[in-house]
């Protein structure tokens, strides 16, 4: 790829003593693109003058579309599950959780060596790979005490590590293509925006002085929070409760209950969602990090509503079942459960109700209505 074609479209290489990144560019002289994914279909990354420091060659991830964008994290979960299911399954069913968490971390068992790899595969430095860090740092920090949620890092708005990954420390993403045109999206706890015309001085304002020029027609902004649909008091949708439990004998778990209530127009690759998550924690050589034992996440006898895209939404909808309890030997499990494309998710008070285990002697259930703990 020659470098004249890269800046006509304001991108720069990182660096072009880079023989290997030179060969690569080489390889389709009409993508704007730096480096294009060995392990998933579609997935670019490349560098832009975004006004935040980066210790990787590229900065921004490019997908064609949002199909893509959603497919590649569902790939990325799948991912994930299989590399941790394998070596579980490889190890003595016998073998208890502290014989196994002391074998994981004598090879350097890594659950997450499917996301450090996709990095690795673009040269590119992550949210997730942030947020890690900090989790990481934060955990050492704290006492025996009540932890404070607002501080822990892993609480970002973006919950998801397999979302994260394909983000950058900006929580931004390029989707389009070069024939399409490039749009940039920088996403926030209240919706997000989008950047038109490639107008990196406008995205570098926004990274340096924290504001968003309203008067420049290039900036688009969606504030999701504006556009809720009022709800019926008894009847919820969109809901995120966070809670923290001591389990004993220095260990801890952290429950997360979502119920992701999709609004815009109805498309195959994005629907409402339920999930449930548990994290484990102990405490080792005084020093809280993440820990590996049997946990749980998910849903036993539990109910929701579902209603239409075009329905009323005075409405609730109809009542469906679900019952599913994902155990594994981990640091982290999560389950997730996924509906139509074309309808709405809503909660009725103490219908839905999350289950997390540690091991068998521990069960938090928790209310998604209005995160009671029962």
């Amino acid at each position: 790829m020659k470098k004249i074609l890269i800046l006509a479209f304001g991108f720069l290489f990182a660096c072009d003593s880079n023989e290997a990144i030179k060969e690569t560019n080489k390889k389709d002289e009409n993508s704007t693109m730096q480096r294009q994914s060995s392990l998933y279909e579609n997935v670019e990354s490349t560098f832009i003058e975004n006004g935040l420091r980066s210790s990787c060659e590229n900065n921004i991830l490019v997908f064609p579309d949002w199909e893509t964008y959603y497919i590649t994290i569902e790939k990325l979960d799948e991912a994930v599950d299989n590399h941790c299911d394998n070596f579980e399954f490889s190890t003595n069913p016998n073998m208890s959780d502290e014989d196994y968490e002391a074998y994981a971390e004598s090879i350097g068992f890594d659950e997450d060596e499917p996301l450090r790899e996709f990095e690795s595969d673009l040269n590119f430095c992550s949210l997730w790979h942030k947020i890690f860090d900090m989790e990481t740092n934060w955990l050492a920090q704290q006492g025996d005490g009540v932890w404070n949620e607002n501080q822990d890092p892993d609480n970002h708005f973006i919950d998801e590590e397999t979302e994260r990954v394909l983000l950058n420390e900006g929580a931004e993403v390029m989707i389009g293509t070069e024939k399409t045109g490039y749009i940039i999206y920088k996403f926030y706890d209240w919706g997000y925006i989008e950047i038109h015309n490639n107008d990196i001085i406008a995205l570098q304002e926004i990274n340096l002085t924290g504001n968003i020029p309203s008067n420049n027609s290039n900036i688009k902004i969606f504030d999701d929070k504006k556009a809720e649909t009022s709800q019926v008091p008894d009847c919820k949708g969109g809901v995120t409760h966070r809670k923290y439990f001591d389990t004993g004998n220095k260990t801890r778990i952290k429950t997360v209950d979502k119920m992701k209530d999709f609004r815009g127009t109805p498309q195959p690759w994005k629907s409402s969602k339920i999930k449930s998550k548990t994290k484990y924690y102990r405490k080792k050589a005084g020093v809280w990090r993440r820990g590996k034992t049997t946990i749980s996440a998910g849903w036993i006898d539990s109910r929701y509503n579902r209603l239409n895209y075009f329905a009323d939404w005075r409405d609730c909808g109809f009542e469906y079942q679900i019952n599913n309890l994902k155990t594994r030997k981990r640091s982290k499990v999560k389950n997730k459960y996924k509906g139509n494309s074309d309808s709405h998710f809503r909660i009725i008070n103490d219908q839905l109700i999350g289950t997390h285990k540690r091991r068998n002697d521990v069960i938090k259930k928790i209310d998604y209505f209005d995160g009671e703990v029962q």
